[in-house]
This record gives C-alpha cells, structure tokens and sequence, in this order.
C-alpha cells in the first residue's frame, strides 16, 4: 500500500462532503481511508456511512466515544498500512490531482517527510501561504529544521507535510492526547528521526479558516493551557534526547516567548534555561530575551508596589 489517508471527523456535517469528496477519487493505484467518528452529535456520522469512494481499495471507517483527534489519529496510525501517510482534517479538503504527484516524489527519492507550502481559504477569499525553502533539495530532519528557521519558514500545522509511516512506527511516534497544539511536537518528534526531508513548491492542502474550528480558538484557557503542556513536553524531548543544538532550542523559545510576551504564562527558571542553551547570535533572539527581560521587570515592580516579593 503506498499511501494512508486519516481523517478524525468532529460535528463536522458543514464540510464533511466536500472533504470526503476530495479524496474519493485519488489517481492512485494503491491507497486507503481511515475516517474516524469521534463522538459527532450531528449528522456526521450518516455521511460516513454513506460514504463509498469508488478508486480506495479500502475504508476503514471507525466509530468511538469523544476522546479528541490525537486519540483517533493515534488509533488509525495502529491499522493503517501505507508507505505514507497523509493527516487531513474534517473541514479541509485536498487537491487530488497533486496528492499522486507528490506521492510519487516522495517514493522516487526515498523520502521520510515532504514539506510544501498550502492553500488557507474562508467562505469569501483564499491565498497560498508559501514557505521561503529550497526547493527539491533532500536534506537531513536536521538540517531541514535549520534552515527553516533561519529563513523564517519553520511552520508546525500537521496536515502540510507528508509523512513515512516506518518512521513513525520504529520510533514509536504518538499524538499527545487531551491537548490543542499537539502538531509542534509531533513534527518536531518526526524531523528528529528523520533522515531524508525535503520540500517541494506545489501545494495539496485546502485549510479552512473558520470561527468552529478548534485551533481558532486561540485565547481560550484550554489553548493556553495546552501551550504551556508543549513546552513541558519539548523540554522533555530535548532533555531525553540530549539535544542542545541552538536551532532545535529555537523552537522551544518560540513557543514559550508567545506565551510569555502575552502573559500567559511565566517562568523566570524556564527563561534562564533556555538562555543558557541558546548562543545570543541574532537581532531577533536579542528582541526576544529584552521582551522577556522587561515583562519580568514590569511584573516585579507591579508586585513591589502592591507590597509583595519579587516573583
């Protein structure tokens, strides 16, 4: 089989069709379907049954209670059979014409992960949201890593990218459940093991923006509270890993400076940690540690004043 297709669905009746629909005739000789019904309430779970795609040699379609879409991606990686494997969400859809080409670029140069630039789209406009990367140019997990972060391109949304399922399996590669966000350590996870990356300049994703989806709902507790469980998580990764390399700690930074530029969040212990690891080499990470440096200073004379201690 050379390629896996999971979709989690969630109360998504709105746009489930047109998802469905992009993927039901995959110019492909070999591929299959794993949908996954999460608990839906509404009529999702109707679509599904009545969804018989003519070209897949197999669908698997699969019925749980609600336990998240880490869970149900974790539970279709399980079954799932093809060389690669491709993430799609509920309310998106896919480019079928491209998906065959990109399969067969990623097969030919024996590719683990395949990067390309995507589609972002509402009920009155879309654009192409594109990555300043090299194209065509197989590199290291590694050395993709660098260079996208150097050049500003280092994005973390699961469904963009392509992935080999031996190397999610060898390295026992799992979404982490009950939380938002779980895309940045699962890629950072998969690059890490990673030994052929590369990215191509032809986009196979449409991802749609709207107000019901999950990730739009940025300000909310649980987003933030799953932020914050990123970075305990990375931390962890990176300490088990024995990783110090500046690049990957850039990652790290990024998703802690957020919350902490916000004050979402703040930890004078972490700050210095990732200080420490990280050499003071760019403008941007200076503008960061002086942000960082002037929120803590702002928050102790705010408690100095109220007649507290230094945080």
């Amino acid at each position: 089989m050379l390629l896996s297709i999971i979709i989690p669905v969630y109360n998504s009746e709105k746009y489930l069709k047109v998802c469905l629909d992009s993927v039901s005739n995959l110019d492909l000789d070999e591929y299959e379907l794993l949908i996954v019904d999460d608990g839906s309430t509404d009529n999702s779970r109707e679509l599904i049954n009545n969804f018989d795609p003519p070209k897949c040699i197999k669908c698997h379609k699969i019925y749980q209670d609600n336990n998240g879409a880490s869970v149900a991606r974790n539970r279709c990686l399980e079954i799932a059979t093809g060389r690669y494997i491709i993430f799609l969400d509920s309310d998106d859809y896919l480019k079928a014409e491209n998906v065959k080409q990109l399969i067969d670029f990623s097969n030919r140069n024996n590719l683990d992960f395949l990067a390309t630039p995507y589609y972002v789209f509402d009920d009155k406009s879309s654009y192409l949201k594109n990555r300043a990367l090299r194209n065509k140019i197989v590199t290291t997990g590694w050395e993709f890593v660098r260079s996208a972060l150097k050049l500003g391109s280092y994005r973390t949304e699961l469904c963009i990218n392509i992935y080999r399922r031996d190397i999610i399996k060898k390295n026992k590669i799992k979404f982490a459940p009950g939380i938002s966000y779980e895309d940045a350590l699962y890629i950072t996870q998969f690059l890490f093991h990673s030994k052929r990356a590369a990215f191509i300049n032809q986009p196979f994703y449409y991802y749609r923006q709207h107000g019901e989806s999950i990730t739009a709902a940025k300000d909310s507790v649980f987003s933030k509270c799953s932020e914050a469980k990123i970075i305990n998580l990375l931390s962890e990764f990176f300490k088990d890993k024995e990783i110090k390399d500046k690049w990957w700690n850039d990652i790290l930074v990024s998703r802690y400076y957020r919350l902490v530029r916000f004050r979402h969040v703040r930890s004078k212990v972490l700050t210095k940690e990732i200080i420490l690891l990280r050499p003071l080499t760019s403008k941007s990470w200076l503008k960061k540690i002086a942000t960082l440096a002037f929120i803590f200073w702002a928050s102790d004379v705010e408690n100095l004043k109220k007649g507290g201690s230094r945080s």
